[in-house]
């Protein structure tokens, strides 16, 4: 279903043409208000009862599993995807001398990461470089050998919104008994992610993009065969019977249940975790599919007026719904390129060799026809 316009729900400056929701998202109205609401509370911290440590985040828990479904007993709350990774690497056992793959120009904080686990453990990182698609170039490679534990990668390229399909690569993963770990923070929210097909065994997300949330917020699902694993903290409201705060001098080794012994210690629940929690329930209400289509249908008519540019796009068999890669083809770009949107109030991101345009619900037909227009003045 295609939805309507959803402006109305933002504070949005009409003056500027914001396409850069995979950038920042700008931040809901009922978001902002829960967010003032949750801020005022320590002003009168008497009447914060013990219970919110700790439903609060239940509830935004709760939230994620069914956004991604999966159980909530297997989601872990993170400030950063570069956390979540952390965590990832710390319980993942390799062989020495086996190789991690990336791909070429992935997001640096799903490759530091991996550089730095390398270099102490006596492992090898290899980059894919890009072919006809990167889903090819990553089954060819992943068939090639079997010298690979891991493989790092997203549901899409971030630099152009190049899909990637993890269906395929699981299946190879789970025959070969490779590691898959996803960066989802491009795509989730934004596209179906098929959680029971993929089955990743790390599954990281920052909220501050495509899910609509504030920045600090985001979180990790933890497959089953890791939820005994070590946690990055080692803070004291993960620990069994937290709740009864007369005991907590009565140190325990034991954990709270699945994934819980992982999330981040001083968790903002009472701030940050209500604004996130809002933030998800406004996608899950439009709807993952729908909000899919509609920026399909943007993107469509995007690409349509950018080919009558002379510029291009990548080819729409690899093409996501919500993310466009802009190539320079048979025109050129005037130099200060950049400069000249800014200037012009239109907002997009250059990421590696493509400029990244992602539009969202707020977006309008009057945003698409500046951008054109603002882009065409641009060119040589």
């Amino acid at each position: 279903m295609i939805l309507e316009n959803q402006a109305h729900l933002y504070e949005l400056d009409p003056s500027h043409c914001y396409l850069n929701c995979a950038y920042f998202s700008p931040q809901l109205k009922s978001v902002t208000e829960i967010g003032i609401k949750s801020l005022l509370k320590k002003s009168t911290p008497w009447s914060m009862p013990v219970s919110d440590f700790y439903e609060p985040v239940e509830d935004c828990r709760k939230v994620i599993s069914k956004l991604v479904g999966c159980s909530m007993d297997n989601v872990a709350l993170s400030p950063s995807v570069s956390y979540s990774l952390a965590l990832a690497s710390k319980n993942i056992r390799l062989e020495r001398g086996s190789k991690i793959l990336l791909l070429e120009e992935q997001f640096p904080s799903n490759v530091y990461v991996w550089l730095q686990k390398a270099k102490d453990e006596e492992l090898e990182v290899e980059f894919v470089s890009h072919g006809k698609s990167w889903t090819e170039s990553i089954l060819q490679r992943l068939s090639d050998s079997n010298d690979i534990g891991l493989i790092a990668l997203g549901q899409v390229h971030w630099t152009d919104g190049e899909w990637i399909d993890l269906v395929q690569i699981s299946r190879i993963c789970k025959k070969k008994g490779i590691v898959l770990v996803v960066d989802a923070t491009q795509s989730m929210g934004a596209c179906p992610f098929p959680y029971d097909e993929i089955q990743p065994d790390f599954l990281a997300v920052g909220g501050y993009k495509w899910l609509q949330g504030p920045y600090g917020m985001g979180f990790v699902v933890v497959a089953d065969k890791y939820l005994e694993g070590s946690p990055l903290e080692w803070n004291w409201i993960n620990r069994s019977d937290s709740e009864n705060f007369h005991s907590l001098v009565d140190y325990r080794e034991t954990y709270q249940s699945g994934a819980r012994r992982f999330d981040l210690g001083g968790k903002s629940q009472f701030i940050l975790v209500p604004m996130f929690t809002k933030a998800l329930e406004q996608v899950l209400s439009w709807g993952v599919e729908n909000i899919a289509e509609t920026l399909r249908d943007y993107n469509q008519s995007l690409h349509e007026g950018i080919h009558h540019l002379g510029l291009r796009t990548q080819d729409s068999s690899f093409r996501s719904p919500h993310l466009l890669g802009i190539y320079e083809r048979g025109r050129q770009f005037r130099e200060g390129l950049a400069e000249y949107l800014k200037e012009n109030k239109v907002h997009v991101s250059f990421r590696g060799s493509s400029i990244r345009v992602s539009p969202y619900l707020y977006n309008s037909s009057q945003d698409k026809e500046r951008f054109l227009e603002v882009l065409e003045g641009a060119l040589s």
